[in-house]
């Protein structure tokens, strides 16, 4: 059986998180859930921090 998915973003892409001010990240990995059918997306906001994130939270743009 073949799986495959589309991501809305890729690696290395700047994104934001939808919360106001959010700082910028970067995706650095993404992860697919063949039960649940998701996508997420690890992103760096910096060298020390490092957050899995839903699609549905990330923005290409700030958020003010």
């Amino acid at each position: 059986m073949k799986i495959t998915f589309h991501t809305k973003y890729d690696i290395d892409d700047e994104i934001y998180h939808v919360t106001p001010d959010s700082q910028k990240g970067i995706i650095v990995d993404i992860n697919y859930s063949v039960k649940y059918g998701t996508i997420e997306y690890l992103v760096a906001f910096s060298a020390f921090e490092r957050v899995w994130i839903d699609e549905s939270e990330l923005s290409p743009d700030k958020n003010f």
